[in-house]
């Protein structure tokens, strides 16, 4: 039985959940993030009510590893709740001993996937090409930061931090 995670972007898409030996899942803040739009409000019902998609919320420790791994590729001021929830719970799968794949356009979720070396599959975009580690810094002073606080001021001299890549390396769990 393959177990898919469905993303925002998977249900903007229009894929189909749950079909054949397929198990989708998604976490309780995504359906929050996409329950204004009532069609998509509507499939999800359809899909929750015939067992088709499965809502579940990751346990705590999984969420803590995706904002600790986050942080060290300076993606933390990238990840929404809903994001850092869904790569919990495939990770959390992971370590069930399940093979999950997160459906996903959204390359910091790719990112943190591939570090984690959880499969991933693009809904309609090409995805991420290189795993990323970012560097934070200041364009101010030149200071370099391996972890941000959520304020992307330069605690040094107050000027907006930015990001750029610092390591590229090649993929390997990304699916075609």
């Amino acid at each position: 039985m393959k177990t898919i995670l469905l993303d925002s972007s998977a249900f903007i898409a229009g894929l189909e959940m749950g079909e054949g030996d397929v198990k989708s899942f998604t976490v309780p803040s995504i359906i929050v993030e996409i329950e204004k739009n009532p069609l998509l409000r509507l499939r999800i019902q359809v899909a929750t009510d015939s067992g088709r998609l499965l809502i579940k919320t990751p346990e705590r420790k999984y969420v803590h590893e995706i904002e600790e791994a986050s942080k060290t590729l300076g993606e933390s001021g990238f990840l929404s709740i809903p994001d850092k929830d869904l790569l919990a719970l495939a990770l959390q799968f992971k370590e069930e001993g399940r093979d999950p794949i997160i459906f996903s356009d959204d390359f910091s979720i790719q990112n943190i996937a591939e570090y984690f070396s959880i499969k991933y599959f693009s809904a309609s975009t090409r995805g991420i090409e290189k795993a990323l580690k970012w560097v934070i810094y200041c364009p101010g002073c030149k200071k370099t930061f391996d972890k941000l606080d959520e304020s992307w001021l330069c605690p040094i001299c107050g000027t907006g931090l930015k990001r750029k890549p610092l390591k590229k390396s090649n993929i390997k769990s990304k699916l075609k």
